[in-house]
């Protein structure tokens, strides 16, 4: 798999055994690892949320910044969109010191199942790197994407590779996922940091909890 710095994913497949058109190393899941509700959802690839009704912009309008992204996302599903109603829903939001600065709260959602809106923006290595006072990376990648691309397209003890590693968004989370993380990255203080946080996960993989201490 090739991740991009446009938030793009390319994968490419292993040139297949002709005599029996198979590729040398299948991707494999158990039906207890990867079941078939768990499948059918990612095959589907596009969630809808439940309500009884539509809200109005009135009650957005009064719904905490905390579930504002949520309920909007719902709304613009739901509703015919308006580009020049969404400005001034956005407008009055930041009259009201509700539109964050830092992150988007009236995001639009998708009516097609190629966009993933479910997305958390915000969950990135950038959070843990404010809170050290590293290098905030640039274009940091949401770990959302990173733990349902590897979960769908690998298995449990291969090698997923990043070229542009970043500060090692995808390694981590490969190590965090039982599988082996490999990370290029020419930026030395993006690559110090991304080391440190898979030896971190490293060290918390290894880690005994109470529970295995009590099936011992």
């Amino acid at each position: 798999m090739l991740w991009t710095k446009t938030d793009k994913l390319s994968y490419f497949r292993r040139q297949q055994d002709r005599s029996t058109a198979y590729a040398d190393n299948p991707v494999s899941k158990t039906k207890e690892d990867y079941t078939r509700a768990q499948w059918q959802i990612d095959a589907h690839g596009f969630w809808r949320s439940s309500g009884n009704r539509y809200l109005t912009k009135e009650e957005i309008k009064n719904v905490s910044v905390n579930n504002l992204q949520a309920v909007y996302r719902k709304f613009s599903r739901d509703t015919v969109y308006d580009y020049n109603e969404h400005v001034e829903l956005a407008k009055e939001l930041d009259s009201m010191d509700k539109l964050p600065a830092t992150f988007m709260v009236v995001a639009p959602g998708s009516w097609t199942w190629e966009v993933w809106d479910d997305i958390n923006r915000m969950k990135t290595l950038n959070t843990e790197q404010s809170r050290r006072r590293q290098q905030m990376h640039v274009c940091p990648l949401q770990i959302d994407i990173v733990e349902r691309i590897i979960n769908r397209y690998s298995n449990k003890g291969d090698l997923i590779l990043d070229p542009f590693a970043g500060i090692f968004t995808v390694p981590m989370t490969a190590i965090k996922m039982d599988r082996k993380g490999y990370g290029i990255e020419l930026n030395p203080d993006y690559f110090r940091d991304g080391v440190g946080y898979c030896k971190a996960a490293e060290n918390e993989m290894d880690t005994p909890t109470l529970f295995d201490f009590i099936e011992i």
